[in-house]
């Protein structure tokens, strides 16, 4: 590369010795419980935790749902080597110790290892772009970046947040990847598979790892120029359309649904005035989180709603954004190809999440930052660098030279401090939401949640702090509110819980808010998908707290509507469509209308099969549609079908299956309680 190439073994101390350090910091949550999404990517993934086979690792999408289902919903996130990792530890825990302390134990030991490689690729790229500035100082220099990418509070997230380890299984690929394009002395087509093959590999972990291949290929145009780069861009950029398209073809026939509520720009005209100011928010919160490490504390998604409201944080972003500015300006007076770099890989990796090509599913996530705050950090660790050179040359700069090493110095410590205190909010829900609630003391979301967890504790429930949280987060939604439906619906969802939990002791004030609540999200002609969801948990409030014996025959309507419009929705997903057929089926056989009931179950029989079993899970909720359509069948007369579906669901399951200690196949109809 020219210039006098540091010593390899500096180099691979500084690596080790930021790997051991981000070992120890992040050991710490290996005794930490689930948190949020690990709810849905794992516990409830048929892939890692149910009995789907080995081939539905590759069918389904990251959280566990059919990737072409048809009317069906899926993410499109297609993840096998994460999935497939997940569920070799989960089996590996099991009979051994608890799944979530081994998972968690993964991703320490893999932000390990992730850390001293991104450590060795900010050296690979320094050296690239500027080799003989190092001035003997460029192990330590490395060595710095790495405990700043180590202890970065914006990697606690995907530390402590077991799902959001995918990002750091596609770093470990997509470092190896820039560390070894970087060292090459000419570049062409082998290189450019080598390349190729590691940013496959990330993608098979996230797709974000994909851009790895774009990063080297505009870097080796405008900064390398290597013998041989007009090649190797060209090879890079038929495999980044491959993989890109290929990757496309596999989900494109399922439907994806985005989370409006966590994501304002959503539904906005794009380019407009509305949606560019709400973009430059959102690239302004991302800044404030890498050059401000302390705002991350006030920056969590938007479905927290904690970002953006806290009181006099965005003086501070924006103080953040002109001194990253300012860096920059520094850098290109000193080092152009160096600052150059840095934006590359700032820009590139952070562009999926930039709602520029398209919307996501949410406003601004610190997990994807993962991979970009390393070029923040490479150009924060060369200007570092060139102070502590420029001092050492200059008469008497040693003292200078030495305090600049002890800035760095307490600069990291201070970054530690800061991260040991954000990782701990993913120990578990109740640190998740109550952290949330630090930072907006009027968090819908973090209240219910709290509720929530209380309520459903699994080992110390306890009813009276889930009904406090439960009020708290109905009286944040009151009637004074501006609320859309989705917040009336799942408002109304909140007061059911809180009506199952405590009986009648809320009095009447409480049933009647409730009811009204759901009566008006569950109404309309345009259905949204939660207006389904509250049509249902209407008809459920109706038919167990109304107490009238006509609020049955209403809550029927209630239910067989919700039932109706339930396929309509891809964001409902097939075993939601299977509780509200269900559900339908039940309040028609018990008013007297017996061939709508069985019509219903007949419904919820066919999706429990065709739908729900081919996603590689439901087993529940098949049994209980199997029990009643064999009921309503043998009191319609149809024994011999009734013998025949009992006897599938017996084959498939091995022997008799029963439920509440009678064969499926007697007894009475079978509720399924939606709401919890």
């Amino acid at each position: 590369m020219g210039g006098s190439p540091m010593p390899y073994s500096p180099i691979l101390l500084a690596c080790a010795s930021v790997g051991l350090i981000s070992l120890v910091v992040s050991a710490r949550t290996v005794h930490y419980k689930w948190t949020y999404d690990d709810i849905f990517a794992i516990l409830k993934n048929p892939v890692v935790s149910g009995d789907a086979g080995l081939g539905k690792v590759m069918e389904l999408d990251f959280w566990g749902y059919q990737l072409n289902g048809g009317d069906g919903w899926s993410h499109k996130s297609w993840r096998p080597m994460t999935t497939l990792l997940w569920r070799l530890l989960n089996r590996a825990s099991l009979g051994r110790c608890e799944p979530a302390y081994l998972m968690h134990a993964g991703n320490a030991v893999a932000y390990a290892l992730s850390s001293g490689a991104g450590t060795h690729a900010a050296w690979s790229l320094m050296e690239l772009a500027d080799p003989e500035g190092g001035g003997g100082v460029r192990f330590v220099t490395a060595a710095f970046c790495g405990a700043l990418f180590a202890l970065h509070p914006v990697h606690s997230e995907v530390v402590g947040n077991v799902t959001h380890g995918a990002e750091i299984y596609a770093s470990l690929f997509v470092f190896a990847a820039m560390s070894y394009w970087a060292g090459r002395k000419a570049v062409g087509w082998k290189e450019a598979s080598l390349v190729g093959a590691l940013g496959l590999g990330a993608t098979l972990c996230k797709e974000t790892g994909l851009m790895v291949v774009p990063f080297v290929g505009v870097s080796e145009a405008l900064v390398a120029r290597r013998r041989g780069w007009v090649e190797f861009v060209g090879i890079l950029v038929v495999i980044c359309g491959v993989v890109a398209g290929g990757r496309g073809m596999l989900t494109f026939e399922s439907n994806f649904s985005i989370n409006t509520e966590s994501n304002p720009l959503v539904g906005k005209d794009r380019w407009s005035t509305e949606w560019f100011w709400g973009v430059a928010e959102g690239h302004l919160d991302a800044i404030g989180l890498m050059m401000l490490p302390w705002a991350k504390k006030f920056c969590f998604d938007r479905v927290f709603e904690g970002s953006g409201k806290a009181a006099g944080l965005e003086i501070w972003i924006f103080a953040m954004y002109g001194s990253f500015l300012g860096l920059l300006g520094v850098g290109f007076i000193g080092n152009g190809k160096v600052t150059l770099l840095s934006l590359i890989l700032f820009g590139t990796f952070y562009l999926p999440a930039s709602q520029i090509p398209f919307s996501v599913g949410f406003y601004v996530a610190e997990r994807t930052l993962y991979v970009p705050v390393l070029g923040v950090i490479v150009l924060v660790g060369w200007v570092w660098e060139r102070g502590v050179v420029g001092m050492e040359k200059m008469r008497g700069g040693q003292l200078g030279a030495v305090a600049l090493f002890w800035v760095a110095v307490i600069g990291v410590a201070s970054l530690g401090a800061m991260f040991g205190d954000s990782v701990e909010m993913w120990e578990n829900k109740q640190t998740l939401y109550e952290r949330v609630l630090k930072v907006n003391g009027r968090s819908y979301n973090a209240m219910r949640g709290l509720g929530e967890y209380w309520h459903f504790h699994d080992t110390e429930p306890d009813s009276e702090k889930a009904l406090d949280y439960y009020r708290l987060a109905i009286d944040s939604k009151g009637p004074g509110d501006e609320l859309v439906v989705p917040d009336w619906a799942m408002a109304g969802r909140v007061g059911l819980n809180t009506l199952t939990l405590t009986g009648d002791s809320p009095g009447d004030a409480l049933r009647e808010q409730v009811g009204s609540w759901l009566k008006v999200s569950g109404g309309g002609s345009s259905w949204h998908y939660l207006q389904a969801r509250a049509a249902h948990d209407y008809g459920y409030f109706l038919w167990w707290f109304d107490g009238r014996d006509e609020a049955k025959i209403e809550a029927r309507g209630w239910f067989t509507g919700a039932a109706q419009a339930s396929g309509r929705f891809p964001s409902l997903t097939f075993r939601e469509s299977q509780m509200m057929l269900l559900n339908a089926g039940c309040s028609c056989w018990y008013t007297g209308d017996r061939p709508g009931g069985l019509t219903w179950f007949r419904e919820a029989y066919v999706i429990g099969w065709e739908k729900v079993w081919a996603n590689g899970g439901g087993q529940g909720t098949i049994a209980i549609a199997t029990h009643n359509l064999a009921v309503a069948l043998r009191e319609s007369g149809e024994g011999e079908e009734a013998r025949e579906i009992v006897g599938r669901l017996n084959e498939f399951a091995g022997g008799e299956v029963k439920i509440d200690g009678e064969v499926c196949g007697e007894g009475d109809i079978v509720y399924f309680d939606f709401v919890k």
